[in-house]
């Protein structure tokens, strides 16, 4: 049988095995007879999409922190193995090693988890691991234990929700179940499940299932799959990069491409510097409009207007990008630096006295990035005067500065310049496609999930520039999750050894500072709007404004787009592309421009805005002739909270958002993960009055949060005056 035939056949007809039967479950997959591919030398994967899942409970014993296993889950191309114990677990993996005769780097199976931070953090000391790799401390990408078994995260993979995910299957839709499992009450492992939990248990298995089928079908195989749904772009823009669409010119375009590469190296102080002056993107509310509620009848209607892909947009169009060796310029003179800010793209650190802010409606100098800071005046979070104050600016974030400050005196330090000039040709290329790809697909019938795709593809572009060179995260070592103590010394030896590997990489086809420009640019651009909309900006964020009297300002925008146009006719001459890539169309053959402003439809009638991330709306869509109301708050569940806010309060919901309101833990969304690395053991008593011993060897405690809205008495006093 096919395994397209045998997982439609097993995800509808449920079959279940327990620990005790695990053998006749290894019989039956050994039946399909499906294939092993190698990895490398000697090394097979058994091309089989297999699941693994757990459910716990999460309580007090006294003041103590606890939680427990009650059912694990695992689905072999839709054969179901549940249990309810670690000891059932490990010896099921045991039996499994054994009848499938698997062999750490011989022969082995890939288990994805869906977030496998969490269930490592649970099953890390009850089995023997040979290699784990983390992105970050806790977050385990992929985990090799001593059984031949390889488990990987799924969620880095689809970079989703596990609801997300079953929206999003192809083959084989399977629909993540809700509302049949409480998770308010306790649970152990002898309390009994009802059908309708084990289901719920068992979907979540075969959502993963389906999903790593379908990855198994895009790239082919199991053992081509991604670790990080990054690596999807990641291989797409390499390949583009490093070999291109025409065979015969593959060498040479590898050739030319790393001979850039090889000139864009980056020292160890450089990277350094650059991490100083590494920002995101803008995101604020003007001080002046801030704790306000905005009627329309009071001030006009509120309109949003947003970059049109901000991000690719600059990574095509921007020819400000460092394109050489860095050169150092020690005690640079005052007529140099001018020269040179015009001309290059210059990394430096930069003392100011005598800063004060010379525009009204917000302040561009974040406090955080500040090396030194004396007499310093902060408003939520941005500088609004200081005496004297340090930080690490690209030519792009001076020229801001130049615009919205003024100062006494100004000291440059370890200023470092660059040739400027735009990405190389064959990485732009790549950029635009995904940008085509993603605007040819949009509200296209029956292609929402490859729009999707190649949506996340293209924003993972920037993505890739960012990712840091030198990662220093805790590594797991002898089951535990161990802080590498290094002197000044030792971290010097270790970062200089991660720069020289970066240089050196021959398979590089990126450069770090690119990021810079980036982000710097459209936060240039982002400002260019705040300026011009002066008091009747309202919120930006990042690739978006908000602003009053939209049509006062309209000039403006237009003209933006306009300035888009003939950079879009520059660069398209400058790569030798058509000028069709950078402005492809939609299903209804309209142009959609790359990098303009284009303005959202929905007319805002009544908002309020606290600071970033922190606004609710109503607004008028006439795209389906609705009124919304919606609520955004960084970290609430705007699902939960705001019917909540709405039954308690109704109208008076607008005077009630603002600074002190409380939100109870049942309605935020919120959870606090607490890691717990010591053994715990005891006996609980679960929500029907049943009493079993526990053991887990370490565990994660969930508990909801309740949230509170504060803003700072300095930024309250900041608006009052």
């Amino acid at each position: 049988m096919l395994l397209d035939d045998i997982l439609e056949y097993n995800l509808k007809n449920t079959q279940i095995y327990y620990p005790d039967h695990v053998r006749e479950l290894c019989n039956t997959l050994k039946s399909y007879n499906l294939p092993w591919y190698k990895v490398r030398k000697k090394h097979y994967m058994l091309n089989c999409p297999i699941a693994f899942d757990i459910e716990t409970s999460s309580f007090y014993q006294g003041k103590e922190k606890q939680a427990v296993m009650y059912v694990w889950q695992m689905s072999f191309a839709g054969l179901i193995l549940i249990g309810s114990t670690w000891e059932e677990w490990v010896k099921s993996l045991r039996v499994i090693q054994e009848e499938l005769n698997l062999s750490p780097g011989d022969r082995q199976i890939c288990v994805y988890v869906h977030n496998l931070s969490y269930e490592f953090q649970f099953c890390r000391l009850w089995i023997e691991w040979l290699d784990v790799f983390a992105v970050e401390t806790r977050q385990p990408v992929h985990a090799t234990c001593t059984f031949g078994i390889e488990f990987k995260c799924s969620y880095m993979l689809s970079a989703y929700k596990l609801e997300k995910v079953g929206e999003h299957l192809i083959h084989h839709p399977v629909q993540k179940l809700t509302g049949y499992l409480d998770y308010h009450v306790i649970r152990h492992s002898l309390t009994p499940l009802t059908w309708d939990e084990i289901k719920y248990c068992i979907n979540d298995v075969q959502v993963v299932v389906s999903f790593v089928y379908d990855e198994m079908q895009r790239n082919g195989n199991i053992t081509k799959i991604p670790l990080t749904n990054t690596g999807y772009v990641r291989n797409f823009c390499r390949r583009s990069c490093l070999q291109g669409d025409d065979p015969k010119r593959r060498g040479f375009q590898r050739f030319h491409y790393m001979q850039v590469m090889a000139m864009l190296t980056i020292s160890l102080p450089e990277y350094r510097q650059a991490r100083r002056a590494f920002a995101g993107g803008y995101t604020h509310t003007s001080p002046f409009w801030a704790n306000l509620t905005l009627d329309a009848a009071d001030v006009g209607y509120l309109y949003s207007n947003d970059f049109t892909s901000a991000y690719p947009g600059e990574m095509v169009l921007s020819n400000r990008y460092p394109m050489s060796k860095g050169e150092l310029i020690e005690n640079i003179t005052h007529d140099e630096f001018i020269k040179s800010i015009n001309s290059y793209f210059c990394l430096f650190d930069v003392i100011f006295e005598g800063l004060e802010s010379t525009f009204l409606f917000d302040n561009y100098i974040s406090s955080s990035k500040c090396f030194l800071k004396e007499g310093a005046k902060v408003a939520n979070g941005r500088v609004v005067s200081a005496s004297r104050i340090g930080i690490t600016l690209t030519d792009i974030d001076y020229e801001i500065i130049q615009k919205t400050y003024k100062w006494k005196s100004i000291k440059v330090a370890q200023f470092r310049r660059y040739k400027r000039g735009y990405l190389p040709t064959d990485f732009v290329k790549a950029i635009l496609t995904l940008y085509a790809d993603k605007t040819s697909l949009k509200n296209v019938k029956g292609q929402e999930i490859e729009y999707t795709r190649k949506k996340g593809m293209q924003n993972s572009c920037y993505g890739m520039i960012c990712q840091r060179i030198i990662n220093l995260i805790d590594e797991y070592q002898d089951d535990d999750w161990i802080h590498i103590q290094r002197t000044p010394e030792q971290l010097d030896e270790y970062e200089l050894e991660q720069i020289d590997k970066y240089n050196a990489n021959k398979n590089r086809f990126l450069f770090y500072l690119w990021a810079l420009v980036v982000t710097a640019s459209c936060r240039m651009h982002l400002w260019s709007a705040i300026l011009e909309c002066g008091k009747d900006y309202i919120y930006a964020d990042t690739d978006s404004i908000k602003c009053l009297n939209y049509y006062k300002h309209k000039a403006y925008f237009d003209n933006y787009n306009q300035v888009i146009e003939y950079k879009i006719q520059k660069a398209a001459k400058y790569h030798s592309l058509p000028v069709e890539m950078f402005k492809p169309k939609t299903i209804k053959g309209v142009e959609k421009p790359i990098g303009v402003w284009d303005l959202e439809p929905m007319i805002i009638y009544k908002s309020k805005f606290l600071g970033a991330k922190r606004y609710c709306l109503e607004f008028f869509d006439p795209r389906d002739c609705t009124c919304n109301t919606e609520l955004t708050v960084s970290g609430l569940n705007k699902h939960i909270t705001f019917p909540y806010l709405w039954e308690k309060y109704h109208e008076e919901f607008w005077d009630h958002f603002t600074d002190g309101l409380e939100i109870p833990k049942s309605y935020t969304g919120k959870l606090i993960h607490s890691y717990i690395d010591d053994p715990i053991e005891g006996y609980v008593t679960d929500y029907m009055g049943n009493t079993a011993f526990y053991h887990e060897k370490s565990c994660v405690h969930l508990e909801e949060s309740e949230y509170s809205l504060s803003i700072t008495e300095n930024y309250i006093s900041y608006i009052e005056d």
